[in-house]
């Protein structure tokens, strides 16, 4: 029961201002209409029965304003569902097609990390060719910068969105399905977290 009021409590909360006032209007005079039935009002509250006639029209002109409310916060909501479906469409089309559009040098570097089980692997921070994957974020840092010897290094990954497309589609690295290493549940989780699957690619 606790649930099903916090669920109401929310959807009331999503409504839009005007409509919960209306909501609150129709509550109010609905109350107050039915306290004039009570035996034994009119002593203790004369004038509402005077009110009567008003209470009943607030209450009708406020359920009607109230379920015009509805309806516009509904067609609003679809609006804004439809809105982030073509948002999520248009940075899918445009992440593939940056993917389809790789230089050989930028090709090469994925294809190393494609065929590799963990996804992740180290570079130099002077590695241009990976900092622009960065960029277009096909990869991402993971962790912070740390030296080794002479050089400074820090570990990147494939991208979430970036692997389950190639996985799928390795022919735009030149790659064969055979090339690939096994994975097992790993492309489930990942999609869970937000692969092409879940939206966000």
């Amino acid at each position: 029961m606790a649930d099903g009021i916090a669920s109401i409590i929310g959807a009331l909360k999503d409504l839009r201002v005007s409509t919960q006032v209306s909501l609150a209007t129709t509550a109010t005079a609905l109350i107050l209409l039915g306290a004039t039935f009570i035996p034994g009002i009119a002593t203790l509250a004369p004038g509402l029965l005077e009110w009567r006639a008003w209470l009943l029209l607030a209450a009708v002109a406020g359920l009607a304003l109230f379920l015009v409310g509805l309806g516009a916060d509904a067609m609003r909501a679809r609006s804004e569902r439809r809105n982030v479906v073509a948002s999520e469409s248009a940075l899918t089309e445009k992440r593939i097609l940056t993917l389809k559009q790789l230089t050989i040098d930028e090709q090469n570097r994925v294809r190393t990390f494609l065929v590799s089980v963990s996804r992740a692997g180290e570079t130099y921070t002077r590695d241009s060719t990976i900092y622009r994957l960065m960029e277009q974020g096909i990869f991402e840092q993971v962790g912070e910068k740390f030296s080794r010897g002479s050089s400074e290094r820090f570990s990147v990954s494939l991208s979430d969105w970036a692997w389950i497309y190639l996985r799928e589609h390795p022919e735009l690295l030149g790659i064969t399905p055979g090339q690939l290493p096994p994975i097992g549940e790993e492309i489930t989780r990942v999609r869970e977290r937000g692969g092409p699957a879940g939206g966000t690619t």
